[in-house]
């Protein structure tokens, strides 16, 4: 039971070297996974961003309700272009 002090000092130093290796690797996995999560979640914005201004913005798209406008800047298109006028349009009965 009385073993060598000089041992016992040994095995408790390499116990406490193997908890500390232990707990070091177990925060540097937690430190790549955040830093990956964050890399991730940047890139993404970084892809996205431009689809989702684009999406809140109003560029050239028409409402419902401004068919009359529409039809407006059509005939104002066909008025400016020399030439046959369009067929895929319905004509009037």
């Amino acid at each position: 039971m009385n073993g060598n002090p000089r041992e016992m000092l040994r095995k408790a130093e390499h116990t406490r070297r193997l908890v500390q290796r232990r707990a070091q690797r177990r925060r540097a996995i937690i430190w790549m996974a955040f830093i990956a999560l964050f890399s991730l979640l940047i890139i993404g914005l970084v892809h996205f961003a431009p689809i989702i201004i684009e999406k809140f913005t109003i560029v050239d798209e028409y409402l419902p309700r401004d068919i009359e406008r529409q039809y407006r800047e059509l005939q104002d298109t066909r008025g400016r272009q020399p030439g046959q006028p369009d067929i895929a349009t319905p004509q009037a009965k």
